[in-house]
């Protein structure tokens, strides 16, 4: 059975101009998403005096993680629509195996008006196209502050990989 890597990078656009903060990653694992990316919206919050984050932005932290946390389950319910994409692909070309990022924007209601391919090494576009129109009908938690996310995943497609 054919199997992918996954990666995801979240990215928002920091409300106050500012730059996005350093990632946050995860062992890889397979059928499961290394996070690249953290949401990012500016600065964390004040520190007190004891070098800690004030209650607001502890609270805006955590709705910040609890965000993540969502769209990434969304990703990971939906990867076997990306997995039957890549088996009907391998029925045209048995030994296609490469690399696949898809970026997309989720919008504050929770659907994809864009996605594109950001980055491939297959030269397979009804794989690239099935995909796409797969990404582009996923559903997404509405946002929770009224921002656009935009998201980053990366396949990585071997048919010789075993679970």
């Amino acid at each position: 059975m054919p199997v992918f890597l996954l990666t995801l990078a979240l990215l928002a656009a920091p409300r106050d101009g500012g730059v996005a903060r350093s990632p946050n990653t995860r062992a890889p694992a397979l059928d499961a998403g290394v996070l690249d990316g953290g949401l990012a919206d500016g600065a964390v919050g004040d520190a007190g005096r004891d070098g800690g984050l004030d209650a607001d932005a502890r609270d805006a932290a955590a709705q910040r993680e609890a965000e993540r946390e969502a769209l990434l389950d969304v990703v990971h319910r939906n990867t076997r629509e990306i997995h039957r994409c890549y088996t009907n692909a391998l029925e045209e070309a048995p030994g296609l195996a490469g690399m696949l990022r898809v970026a997309w924007t989720v919008d504050a209601n929770g659907r994809v008006p864009d996605a594109r391919i950001d980055e491939t090494n297959l030269d397979d576009p009804g794989l690239q196209a099935c995909v796409l129109e797969r990404v582009r009908a996923w559903r997404f938690p509405k946002s929770t502050d009224g921002t656009r996310k935009k998201l980053t995943w990366k396949w990585t497609l071997d048919p010789k990989a075993r679970h």
